[in-house]
């Protein structure tokens, strides 16, 4: 294994030396000072890498711009094959009317949908869903609310002002990559955005690389796949700012990780070759 030393901190070694010869190193403490400083910052990030959302600028004009913009990128979800519904139609006589709407076969017999207890309904690969009594409804394609409307609307002539739960319970968004958490995050409501991901997968670590944050979408049997730089503020008007179900989220590592991987015994060897130079030093200026 070759370990190089950074090009400026040796030739501070050198000048450090040669004024030891001339016996007028004691008299520059400012050397000595320079010396320990560069030693503290030749293994570490730059504060500068560790930001989101700068270009640049302390203050990007972009994000304040951002600041006062109109969201025009959120979408409604769009429901697809194998997306599973939660269904649960009540009335206003308190559910007598409802019943008929709410009984699912199960291994037992039947049972009645309750909102303890919702019946839930596979989106099949046609975009089809068997509801009791309705019948097949198209959901595939349409949003939450448009399923919950034409269900409303199957419904109204049996009873009148019903009301119609509709729920996505499957929608999962995964993390993988550099972030302190990857894994699989459980949806709970109709939106999320990439931000609130990463902050559910534990955030980035120091070695993500945030300028290159790929999101991998499928949809109608077409995959697609963005990137996002979260340094820059214009990832938040991009169309995978608002993330649709079973996205996948993944972060690239940078640079200095994947040496680490491929020479991990740099781990151990980088502090223990700072620590002889510092004796090496201490050696020099007073023996």
């Amino acid at each position: 294994m070759n370990l190089r030393m950074p090009n400026f901190l040796a030739k501070y070694i050198i000048k450090v030396m040669r004024l030891n010869e001339s016996k007028s190193v004691l008299k520059r403490p400012n050397l000595v000072l320079g010396f320990v400083f560069c030693l503290f910052f030749t293994s570490c990030l730059s504060h500068k890498e560790l930001i989101n959302f700068r270009t640049g600028e302390e203050k990007s004009p972009t994000l304040v711009a951002l600041s006062k913009q109109e969201i025009l990128n959120q979408t409604d979800i769009k429901l697809q094959a194998n997306d599973v519904l939660a269904v649960l139609i009540t009335s206003p006589d308190g559910g007598v009317l409802a019943t008929p709407y709410n009984i699912v076969p199960t291994q037992q017999g039947t049972q009645i949908s309750s909102s303890v207890s919702p019946a839930t309904f596979l989106i099949n690969s046609e975009g089809l869903i068997d509801l009791p009594t309705i019948g097949t409804l198209k959901a595939g394609g349409l949003t939450i609310k448009e399923v919950r409307e034409e269900i409303i609307k199957r419904v109204s002539k049996d009873i009148v002002n019903p009301s119609v739960n509709v729920r996505l319970i499957n929608f999962k968004i995964s993390v993988l990559g550099e972030v302190a958490q990857p894994g699989t995050i459980q949806v709970t409501s109709e939106r999320i955005t990439i931000l609130e991901a990463l902050a559910q997968a534990g955030d980035f670590t120091p070695y993500s690389n945030r300028r290159h944050v790929m999101v991998i979408r499928e949809r109608n049997g077409v995959r697609e796949i963005g990137e996002l730089d979260l340094k820059d503020t214009k990832f938040f008007v991009s169309p995978y700012y608002f993330l649709q179900q079973n996205d996948v989220i993944y972060i690239e590592p940078i640079k200095g990780k994947i040496a680490q991987i491929q020479q991990p015994i740099n781990t151990y060897l980088q502090p223990v070759s700072v620590g002889l130079t510092i004796i090496g030093l201490l050696i020099a200026l007073f023996k």
